[in-house]
């Protein structure tokens, strides 16, 4: 278990003792809390800027856990302006060496504490070499596991317990003038001397990044976030969900870090054929341009990326573009970037984008259009496809968006407009004991049933979110679409559903009912709704509080909370389908301060109603950005998006040329060019202000070389 060339009872001694102690982040106990360490051609150099990095993935932490309201899940994890943290793992073949690269974004980094490390913004590794520890503190027992713990910037480690590991090098290098302020440490641990690194190599492993804005005061509470990189975890000896909140009772359960030997499948034909020809933890990138297929994913831990301007077409409509095998045979699995064509020659839809069946999917930043299910989960029941994140992907005039009842998930960024239909988003059906997590998306003009649908047994936490349907549709008594969010599962759901906005819909804002659920509502804004903003059917509790509602055809906030107001609420202009608010809006500085005890980041002195936050910091031009050599082009969507009036886009060169980045409106018509010259290597990010130009669609081109790219924004004023 610990090495690739040992004797055979050797082996199976190990494997009975790492069965007995084993984790694993699914109900089923299948699938073991897992991640990878890509071995590198090199020792890199520990100088902070990641530059020998650049063939290896990013893998992101997650799942935040500070458990304020005492309900033993996971809490809901702060937006991208707050709180990201990722990392890379390396090693060298016959080294006894552990080489990471940890990257952590913040709106602020807390460095000086007088009473406990902590306290302060950091991190913290452990280790287990020879994968020996089941739970416990490193040293209770005789082995040579151990934590190591950094403070953001000093570059001497901050604590160790446990056999303190042979050496170790560190830097960090960290960037206090972008908004959020990146910091990144590059660190090299000396292992034991004969924990010899080879292929399939495992050691016991756990990271967490920790984030500290508040008092300094040494309590549980000024733990504000600690992002981790497994989100459920379940102890292989007695099948029972111990959950990430473990790591504040001093109950850590490890997992393990797997040596693998990367390769790259570069697509030259077929796409089914690289992937076929993929080994775990391998790279398949597609080349830009237009394919015709449908294909199967059974290869866990791959990843599935476009190099440049890709899009695929079904083959056969009535079957998926893209399937990830059922009964968590390939788990882990990362698509990126690709757009996904569903609109048929005869104008109908095509069946499916992406179809789940494994556990811990990373679906990010694809586009899809004209599908009946852009995401859907396989046919598998929600034991299975565990633990599955969906961030940045964009669905336009198909039905519904995405639908996956398996707990555990994320939806975070993604956009959907003009969806007929159902569910712009749908998680129904869910397991009790875990979590889901609906937060910074935005549904424009749902033409389906409700906006978000959802329920079961799971506790959801649902935010940030732009629910909007336009006053061209609501004001000229448009009959599609139905409410705004709604629960009518009757598995008894614990739900916490605050910051969002929800404007036009046909029936209500929320629907609470026909179940045993208990609402925790606070700071959402409510307008131009034809039934009520909230509509309380059986329910087993409400706790509402704290809300902006409006124009609707009742307005119930006003009995149903002590802090409720029946306001205007001053969006920037309805008409131009901007629903953000203006500076002089009744909702700034109106909301409840970390309801039910969940990190909100604000301006002001207190939280504004509603999804969107006045005052939000920009930042210009900023060209060192995390610091790392890019190994291809890349243009990223813009963030925020929709976006009033300025937003940031991110480009990435990986050599020094000439380049252009420009802007368009729909009738094609250059409105604006934002860079026009010499840039150098790296990855760069500007500042795009926009309060010159009208609502509506544009798009933006990036011209370096050879390589041209173009994306659509949306500015909503």
């Amino acid at each position: 278990m610990k090495k690739s060339a040992i004797l055979f009872f050797a082996f199976m001694l190990c494997m009975a003792y790492s069965l007995s102690a084993q984790v694993y982040i699914d109900p089923t106990l299948e699938i073991e809390a897992k991640a990878l360490n890509y071995k590198m051609d090199a020792a890199p150099t520990i100088d902070g800027d990641g530059s020998e990095w650049a063939s290896i993935p990013w893998q992101t932490l997650y799942f935040n856990d500070k458990d304020f309201n005492g309900d033993n899940l996971s809490d809901p994890f702060p937006g991208r302006i707050d709180y990201v943290s990722k990392f890379k793992a390396g090693w060298v073949d016959g080294s006894n060496v552990l080489y990471l690269l940890i990257n952590i974004q913040d709106d602020q980094f807390i460095t000086a504490d007088s009473i406990n490390w902590y306290n302060s913004d950091g991190l913290e590794i452990r280790v287990d070499p020879f994968d020996q520890e089941a739970a416990g503190e490193p040293g209770e027992n005789p082995s040579s596991a151990f934590n190591i713990g950094f403070r953001v910037g000093i570059n001497e480690a901050s604590g160790v317990e446990g056999t303190a590991p042979s050496g170790y090098e560190a830097k960090w290098v960290v960037n206090e003038n972008s908004f959020p302020k990146t910091a990144q440490l590059e660190v090299a641990i000396t292992l034991d001397a004969t924990a010899t690194l080879q292929n399939l190599y495992n050691m016991g492993f756990y990271l967490y990044c920790s984030d500290n804005d508040i008092n300094q005061d040494d309590s549980q509470k000024d733990k504000d976030a600690a992002t981790v990189i497994w989100p459920q975890l379940y102890n292989g000896l007695n099948g029972e969900r111990i959950g990430v909140d473990a790591v504040w009772s001093n109950t850590y359960f490890w997992g393990n870090l797997e040596c693998v030997s990367q390769t790259v499948h570069n697509v030259s034909g077929s796409i089914q054929a690289s992937l076929d020809a993929a080994s775990e933890g391998d790279i398949v990138v597609i080349p830009a341009g237009q394919y015709t297929e449908n294909i199967t994913i059974s290869t866990p831990n791959i990843i599935v990326m476009a190099d440049g301007d890709v899009s695929i077409t079904p083959a056969v409509a009535s079957e998926p573009v893209i399937t990830i095998a059922n009964d968590d045979a390939a788990y882990g699995v990362t698509i990126k970037n690709i757009t996904l064509e569903g609109i048929n020659n005869d104008s109908t839809n095509a069946a499916a984008g992406i179809v789940i069946g494994s556990a811990s999917a990373r679906i990010l930043g694809n586009t899809f259009n004209g599908f009946d299910s852009p995401i859907l989960k396989g046919s598998v029941d929600s034991t299975k496809a565990f633990a599955c994140v969906f961030e940045d992907n964009k669905s336009y005039l198909g039905n519904g968006g995405i639908s996956f009842n398996t707990s555990g998930t994320v939806i975070r960024y993604n956009y959907s407009e003009e969806q007929q239909g159902s569910y712009a988003i749908n998680v129904k059906g869910t397991q009790p004991g875990t979590a889901i997590d609906i937060a910074y998306n935005t549904i424009f003009n749902h033409r389906g049933e409700c906006g978000i649908g959802y329920g079961g047994s799971a506790t959801f936490t649902i935010h940030h979110n732009m629910n909007i349907r336009s006053e061209s549709l609501y004001g000229a008594g448009d009959t599609s679409g139905d409410d705004g969010f709604e629960n009518q599962d009757k598995g008894g759901s614990t739900d916490y559903i605050y910051n969002n906005t929800i404007v036009g819909w046909k029936s209500d804002g929320m629907q609470m009912g026909n179940g045993e659920s208990n609402f925790y509502v606070r700071n959402n804004l409510i307008a131009h709704c034809s039934g009520k903003d909230y509509d309380i059917r059986t329910v087993a509790s409400t706790d509402i509080d704290y809300g902006l509602s409006f124009a609707n055809g009742t307005n119930n906030i006003a009995t149903l909370g002590t802090v409720a107001i029946v306001e205007d609420p001053l969006f920037t202009n309805e008409l131009e389908d901007d629903f953000t608010i203006t500076d002089g809006s009744p909702a700034v500085d109106a909301g409840q301060i970390e309801p039910f005890g969940f990190k909100v980041r604000f301006v002001g002195n207190a939280p504004d109603i509603g999804a969107f936050e006045t005052g939000t910091p920009v930042t210009d031009v900023d060209s060192k950005n995390l610091g790392e050599i890019p190994s291809n082009y890349s243009l990223s969507q813009n963030y925020p998006n929709p976006f009033n009036p300025t937003t940031t886009i991110n480009f990435s060169l990986p050599e020094t040329g000439i380049v252009t980045l420009k802007i368009f409106n729909v009738l094609g018509q250059e409105v604006a060019t934002l860079v026009n010259g010499n840039l150098g290597i790296g990855n760069h990010q500007i500042n795009f202000d926009a309060s010159k130009l009208s609502s509506g669609v544009y798009m933006y081109t990036i011209q370096a070389g050879d390589f041209t790219a173009t994306k659509k924004m949306m500015l909503m004023k």
